[in-house]
């Protein structure tokens, strides 16, 4: 691993636990972008209502 400043880097890498669910969510930060992405471990629509652009 990198120990880079954030300017230098592209991505950002976040990876969340939700406590007593077995879910995951792994933001993704496109710092040229300016743009989080967000991929959940458990699809479901209703989730998209939560993590909007």
């Amino acid at each position: 691993m990198d120990n880079k400043p954030l300017r230098q880097v592209q991505f950002v890498f976040l990876l969340c636990h939700i406590p007593n669910s077995g879910h995951w969510l792994l933001l993704v930060c496109d710092i040229e972008m300016q743009k989080w992405i967000a991929y959940d471990s458990l699809y479901d629509p209703r989730h998209r209502e939560v993590v909007k652009e």
